[in-house]
């Protein structure tokens, strides 16, 4: 089973911070709790929340809802292999 935690951007600053539960406060605004809800809290900005896929990358690094990835993939054409990279954007779905 999968953690259930979240990322987003400290409101009124540029750092991002990471946590185990959100509650929203405004239209605009939500809290995070680095503890899932019985400790530290930071007001966040609601269009940078992401929630974490349960993948990591190459390098053991959390891949988050919003993160920009690039990937390889090879297939076969005409008797040849052929290599194309392609970058997207990390987006949940059924």
């Amino acid at each position: 089973m999968r953690e259930i935690k979240f990322r987003a951007k400290i409101k009124d600053g540029n750092e991002w911070m990471y946590g185990g539960g959100i509650q929203i406060i405004g239209p605009d605004t939500l809290m995070l709790s680095e503890d899932g809800g019985h400790g530290i809290v930071h007001l966040v900005q609601r269009d940078t929340v992401g929630q974490f896929t349960g993948l990591l990358d190459r390098n053991g690094k959390e891949i988050y809802e919003g993160d920009i990835i690039k990937y390889h993939y090879f297939y076969f054409a005409d008797g040849s292999e052929i290599e194309k990279e392609c970058v997207c954007s990390v987006k949940w779905d059924d």
